[in-house]
């Protein structure tokens, strides 16, 4: 497969998103649109480089057709997982284990999230308590 680009399957399918992806060897199976390390462009503000969904857990692939539209992880160079910002002014450190419930959920547009503990820290009105992670 080495040499295709990613297809809007892979795009919005995140199960077909994680397994393009070696984490291993931090390589794609496919031509992505960016492969410049995490955070290497941080200030750049385009989504494939900074922004991030809560679909797939901390440090897993990205998965993009365009700038806007895809699958997009947290990720840094952390060791593990992530250090996030919370809406109360908290920073926490977020494992790249966190419950993310199922890869093979559709992508849901209202109501509570089918991404687990971590899907439901990315809702604002999905209607999920969110307790100790």
């Amino acid at each position: 497969m080495r040499g295709t680009f990613l297809n809007r399957h892979t795009n919005t399918n995140p199960a077909a998103c994680a397994g393009i992806y070696n984490s291993t060897t931090q390589t794609y199976s496919v031509t992505v649109r960016s492969t410049l390390p995490r955070g290497a462009v941080f200030a750049d503000g385009s989504t494939y480089l900074t922004g991030f969904n809560t679909i797939l857990p901390p440090n897993s692939p990205n998965c993009g057709v365009h700038q806007s539209l895809g699958v997009f992880s947290a990720g840094s160079r952390h060791v593990g997982g992530v250090h996030a910002l919370m809406a109360d002014g908290a920073v926490r450190f977020i494992s790249e284990n966190i419950n993310s419930g199922s890869s093979a959920a559709a992508v849901v547009t209202s109501g509570a999230s089918p991404f687990g503990v971590w899907g439901a820290l990315g809702t604002k009105s999905g209607g999920e308590v969110v307790g100790d992670f």
